[in-house]
This record gives C-alpha cells, sequence and structure tokens, in this order.
C-alpha cells in the first residue's frame, strides 16, 4: 500500500517534469543522510545529560547504538514506507503532548512565564545538585501515558473507551493527566523541599 502511495505521488508530481524531477529525487534521496545526523547527534547528547557517568561512555558509543536501531527499522519501513511513517508519527503525537504539558506547566506556572536569568540560570545546568529532581516530571509521564491509552485508536490497538465511539482522544487525555499531575507532583516536591529545609533549584 506504501509502495503503491508513493508511486502515485511520483507519478502525478515528478513524472511529468522528466530528467528534471529525477534530479530532485536523487536530492532528496541524498539529503535524508543530512536530516538523521543532527537526530543522531541529540541522541548521543541526550544520554549524557541525563546523568554525568552517562558522559564518561564516548559520544561514538551511542552513535553506534542509534544506528543499531535505526537500520532495522529502516529496512522494514522501507517496504512499508507510508504506513510506517503515519504509525509512527501518530505514536510521537502522544509523546509530545504529554511532553508539551510538563513543559508548559513548569514555564507557566512555577517560573511564571519568565526566560529572565533568574528563572533559567545558565550557570547551573551542568551541576546535577543545583538543578531540579526531574521526579515530578518522570511521575506526571508515566500517569499520563498510562491515561492515555485506553482512549488511543490506532492501527494495531484500540483502546476501550475509543472503542465506544468516542474516537482517539489520547493526546488529549495525555494533555490534561499529565498537566495535572505535574502540577500536584512539582507542588509536593516544593513542599518536601521546604521541609527539608532545602532550596528548590527552581
Amino acid at each position: 500500500m506504501g509502495n503503491q502511495v508513493s508511486q502515485r505521488a511520483y507519478n502525478s508530481v515528478l513524472l511529468p517534469t522528466g530528467a528534471f524531477g529525477e534530479i530532485l529525487t536523487a536530492l532528496a534521496a541524498l539529503s535524508i543522510s543530512s536530516a538523521c545526523a543532527p537526530t543522531i547527534y541529540t541522541f548521543s547528547n541526550s544520554f549524557m545529560a541525563i546523568a554525568s557517568w552517562f558522559a564518561v561512555v564516548p559520544r561514538w558509543v551511542y552513535i553506534l547504538i542509534s544506528e543499531g536501531i535505526l537500520i532495522p527499522v529502516a529496512i522494514v519501513g522501507a517496504k512499508r514506507f507510508y504506513t510506517t511513517l503515519i504509525d509512527i508519527l501518530n505514536i510521537v503525537g502522544y509523546w509530545s503532548s504529554v511532553f508539551s504539558a510538563i513543559i508548559l506547566t513548569e514555564h507557566m506556572l512555577f517560573r511564571r512565564a519568565s526566560f529572565s536569568e533568574d528563572q533559567y540560570p545558565t550557570t547551573t545546568w551542568a551541576s546535577y545538585d543545583l538543578l531540579p529532581s526531574g521526579i515530578p516530571a518522570v511521575v506526571a509521564f508515566v500517569f499520563a501515558c498510562g491515561a492515555l491509552v485506553p482512549f488511543m485508536s490506532q492501527a494495531w490497538y484500540v483502546g476501550p473507551v475509543a472503542r465506544q465511539g468516542s474516537g482517539d482522544v489520547g493526546v488529549f487525555v495525555g494533555f490534561v493527566v499529565g498537566a495535572i499531575t505535574y502540577t500536584l507532583a512539582r507542588s509536593f516536591e516544593k513542599i518536601l523541599y521546604k521541609r527539608m529545609g532545602k532550596a528548590d533549584p527552581c
């Protein structure tokens, strides 16, 4: 199905342009590596930012790991490109919804929607003790992902609530639950810091 869709798209868009269309296709294929490179680079940096001991491992090791994941996925996806792409983007939508809820809640509610140096001190970015624990974000992410599962409606899974006719509202449920859970967990963390006599990093 995916190959048929891709072939129809090529026939309707690029085929009438003749050799120029073939050149554009070649350029698009050659540009894939430049599109993937920043993601692979970010993959390695993200691991190193999680904890200081991740930085002990050379960056190229993380790149090899990402390539080991990417190549099999690409081989399978090449046979069903369009379908695979849509399925992956749908899953990413759930993740990005929950992630956005956490980030926006932290920024709007706890940092008072300010980008000042006081709210985001760049001098503390590499000091674990001077940064938030991240536990409220993890808790909110887990709760939100669990809450949205019954509302999912995907090719490989349809949740019980979605089967009743609600449609795929998992993105919205994840956003709301993520925001509420993060607000509660982050507020509890701030109270805990205060009782322990510790200053909240934020």
